[in-house]
């Protein structure tokens, strides 16, 4: 019978091993194909099985035992897994906290019904013991841990996606909970009242940094989906400026075109009706408009001359006096959508701020783009009726839907700057608001 119950033992070790070497491999991703992955995870269960029959055999303390069972899961999970040491040792040790966990729980529970009483010792005392009664426990817990490895299948690949802030956060939380459950375990056996008022309190203190570590991770979850709809919210502005400004460049092409065949038009018209002083008088008023309509800027920068031609038509339209100066080279290592993230933003908040001076002969915008060895310069010199920061030196805004601070606009223009290793300067002096973005093209 020794025999027999020594082969459960093996079995029940083997299964143990098999399951979280599976759950280890599907959290951190497979290596192999199911034919090539379950042989590597047979042959890993049968080491781990020896290993775990020869430390036994030592007759040593517990914890030695589970903490090289989980040195051998991290390591040996490398063969069946493609996740680095980061994962695979936060996927065993989520393993191992709920399978152990669970073995607790039903270990307990099972005491409680076998000595049939509240006073947990006889049974645990039975449970282990060689005999039909740990058989049947044993199985009983493994079929359990089983089918929770079963339930919990579609949410192994979400570990996968975690960044490695929260696979450290969760390592740290798994491994500090399991030696504090360990420790409880093995103070509550030791059948000391005082032992186990010290088992209760340090049960209590677990359960505070439980709900401590759950309330944080709650702050990091949100503060991780806020900033990228934020993100996502920039890229789509982003984008949308760009398709913006490339049409309003497309459009201006084709009324040049026009204006262009309408010159010579009129130019025709003018030699046919030359005894028509009227008419001549007429004509000359037209070739006037459209000399005057011709495009503002020409820098060889398509996207900057479509944004400055833009946000020009804008600005005269609420009768802001609008001026550039702008020195480049042929081409300009900056892509279109950041270019507009920028100029574009920087322009729009220029224009908003002049609209509100109720004195049309102080409104006025003055732009210099200019580079200097690796660096691009952009800067917006505009007027503005007051100091547009506030006491903590931040940005605010007059916009209903706001919160006071300024939104996308600014946010857009920093996140563009910080990917070119450049910085963003904003300053206000004498009714003078600049904003200065200094981008590295090195």
């Amino acid at each position: 019978m020794d025999i027999l119950y020594r082969c459960v033992e093996l079995l029940v070790t083997f299964i143990e091993g098999w399951t979280i070497l599976s759950a280890i491999t599907h959290m951190s991703g497979r290596r192999f194909s199911s034919k090539k992955n379950y042989l590597f995870l047979f042959v890993l269960a049968i080491v781990y099985t020896i290993l775990v029959g020869y430390i036994n055999t030592w007759k040593v303390f517990s914890f030695l035992t589970i903490a090289i069972a989980i040195l051998f899961f991290i390591f040996s999970s490398m063969l069946t897994s493609t996740g680095d040491i980061l994962l695979r040792s936060t996927s065993c040790m989520i393993t191992v906290f709920v399978f152990n966990t669970l073995d607790y729980i039903l270990g307990y529970l099972m005491a409680m019904i076998i000595g049939r009483s509240i006073d947990i010792y006889n049974g645990l005392n039975i449970i282990m013991q060689q005999g039909t009664t740990r058989v049947y426990y044993l199985f009983f817990v493994k079929a359990m841990q089983i089918g929770l490895y079963f339930v919990c299948m579609p949410l192994y690949p979400k570990i996968q996606k975690l960044s490695r802030r929260y696979l450290v956060f969760i390592l740290s939380f798994t491994g500090i909970g399991y030696i504090i459950m360990s420790s409880v375990t093995a103070l509550i056996m030791s059948e000391s009242r005082i032992i186990l008022q010290i088992a209760v309190i340090l049960s209590l203190c677990f359960i505070l940094l439980a709900v401590i570590a759950a309330i944080i991770s709650i702050m990091f979850s949100s503060r991780y989906q806020e900033n990228k709809r934020e993100n996502e919210m920039m890229l789509l502005i982003s984008t949308m400026l760009e398709k913006n400004y490339s049409q309003i460049q497309r459009n201006q092409e084709q009324i040049r075109q026009q204006m262009h065949d309408f010159k010579n038009h009129l130019r025709t018209i003018d030699g046919l009706l030359i005894q028509d002083n009227k008419a001549k008088e007429y004509i000359a008023e037209l070739l006037c408009t459209a000399y005057s309509q011709s495009t503002y800027c020409q820098s060889g920068n398509a996207v900057i001359d479509s944004i400055i031609n833009c946000k020009q038509t804008d600005s005269e339209t609420q009768q802001i006096a609008f001026s550039c100066q702008i020195n480049l080279p042929e081409s300009l290592p900056i892509a279109a959508i950041d270019i507009c993230a920028i100029l574009g933003n920087q322009l729009d908040n220029a224009i908003e701020a002049c609209a509100k001076i109720e004195d049309i002969d102080k409104r006025f915008i003055h732009v210099i783009i200019a580079a200097k060895e690796t660096f691009v310069m952009f800067k917006v010199v505009n007027s503005a009726a007051r100091n547009p920061f506030n006491e903590q030196n931040e940005l605010i805004t007059e916009k209903d839907n706001s919160k006071g601070i300024h939104g996308f606009g600014v946010k857009n223009i920093k996140e563009t700057v910080s990917r070119y290793n450049g910085e963003l300067i904003n300053s206000y002096s004498n009714e003078r608001f600049t904003s200065m973005a200094m981008l590295s093209v090195s």
